[in-house]
């Protein structure tokens, strides 16, 4: 029983710590207003921000720059278009059981986001 519910629970502990990270990251690195323009909307804070506003603000080459991280953008914005599919597969709660990897995908991506995310 136990086991059953840790294996349902962790998408859902592993994604809150993705979004925390990207908000802690973004925060850190670009202004509201800056924020708003990227996403083309207002944004009152940055709680306000979702999964797709963060691969927009990410996604700009000026932001990216001043993350001084050594990874490739396009591969990173295209993971992060991976993890808000799988994101939005647990939020919905689809009925159809995510593919064997996600945890994996979730917790290689979060580790990244600590490492990188210190830099920020």
């Amino acid at each position: 029983m136990v086991q059953a519910y840790g294996e349902m629970a962790m998408p859902f502990f592993q994604i809150g710590e993705l979004d925390r990270s990207l908000r802690r990251i973004i925060t850190r690195r670009v202004d509201l207003d800056q924020v708003g323009k990227l996403c083309n909307r207002s944004i009152n804070s940055f709680d306000d921000l979702s999964m797709g506003d963060y691969l927009r603000v990410l996604d700009d080459t000026s932001v990216w720059s001043t993350l001084g991280w050594p990874l490739d953008r396009r591969t990173f914005i295209d993971r992060l278009h991976e993890i808000r599919h799988i994101r939005n597969d647990v939020m919905h709660f689809n009925p159809d059981p995510p593919p064997p990897d996600t945890i994996d995908k979730l917790r290689k991506v979060n580790s990244l986001l600590r490492h990188y995310g210190e830099l920020a």
